[in-house]
């Protein structure tokens, strides 16, 4: 699994998108073995508060969301660990901070 991030990537993992495609995107992680994309989508504030998950050769509007941040002062933003076992989606404000850790390989099943 191969870590993207925004103006840059990593070698390993599938090649870059379009940058037209990216538009909105704070960061993105491949999962389930590249096979799909989590992603962060920004709402009309421009936070990044909805994570989503895109699977290779479906439509976007297929996306399934995993997390969607309430909370006007937090935003969210996406990791995996190291052996790429894990997505962890990380609320934070000023104040606080919280991550909600879901299983990669079981990630098109939704988080919540």
């Amino acid at each position: 699994i191969g870590r993207w991030l925004v103006g840059g990537w990593q070698s390993s993992g599938p090649p870059p998108l379009p940058a037209s495609t990216l538009r909105g995107v704070d960061s993105l992680e491949w999962v389930d073995g590249g096979e799909a994309l989590a992603y962060t989508a920004r709402d009309g504030r421009g936070r990044p508060a909805r994570a989503l998950l895109h699977t290779i050769g479906s439509h976007h509007t297929e996306d399934v969301l995993l997390v969607e941040e309430e909370e006007e002062s937090c935003s969210l933003c996406l990791s995996t660990t190291k052996d790429g076992a894990w997505l962890a989606i990380s609320s934070h404000s000023r104040d606080s901070s919280e991550v909600r850790l879901l299983p990669a390989a079981e990630a098109r099943g939704g988080g919540g």
